[in-house]
């Protein structure tokens, strides 16, 4: 599945019948005050902490528990290890689901 996880803030345009090109995105500083930039993808064994805070619900203390696991047993091998981590449960998994990988 190729398609983008919908974030909060984030504007989706869709196109009228028949409408041959979508709008031209704004530039300058109100294109920056429009909404949050898009989520990258984010490697669970490579991130630093700044990165994972830009996981959605991920905060600093949360991002240092993922690293203190990592650093305690080894690499991640699949993004639902995530669920061993302690204060990740069902929910903020599937809320980041989407935008982390796990390469080895």
């Amino acid at each position: 599945n190729l398609a983008q996880p919908l974030v909060d803030g984030l504007q989706v345009y869709v196109p009228l019948r028949g409408e041959a090109s979508l709008p031209a995105p704004a530039s300058g500083p109100s294109a920056a005050a429009a909404g949050p930039a898009v989520p990258q993808i984010v490697d669970l064994n490579r991130a630093t902490a700044a990165q994972l805070e830009t996981l959605p619900g991920i905060g600093p203390s949360t991002a240092a528990r993922i690293i203190a696991f990592r650093e305690e047993n080894g690499p991640f091998t699949a993004v639902d290890d995530l669920l061993q981590v302690p204060g990740i449960g069902p929910a903020k998994l599937e809320g980041v689901r989407g935008v982390v990988t796990v390469e080895r």
